[in-house]
């Protein structure tokens, strides 16, 4: 959905309202996942809440990718 919106904007404001948007998309759920870090389930082990780091990881490179190195 986030790439036919940017393919289709036609103004720096059409993008910027896209990316706006975006963006807090991926703040909520990546707080989400922080804060079920921050307070696990009874029943979740190590492997569950590794897992849950790495999935965080994943989402906050898709937001904020790395630089490339020169």
């Amino acid at each position: 959905m986030f790439e036919a919106g940017i393919a289709s904007a036609l103004t720096t404001r059409d993008f910027t309202q896209i990316f706006q948007v975006y963006t807090k998309f991926c703040e909520s759920i990546i707080s989400a996942m922080i804060e079920g870090l921050e307070n696990p389930d009874e029943d979740e082990d190590k492997e569950d809440i590794k897992e849950m780091e790495c999935d965080v990881d994943i989402h906050l490179e898709g937001v904020f990718p790395a630089p490339p190195v020169p």
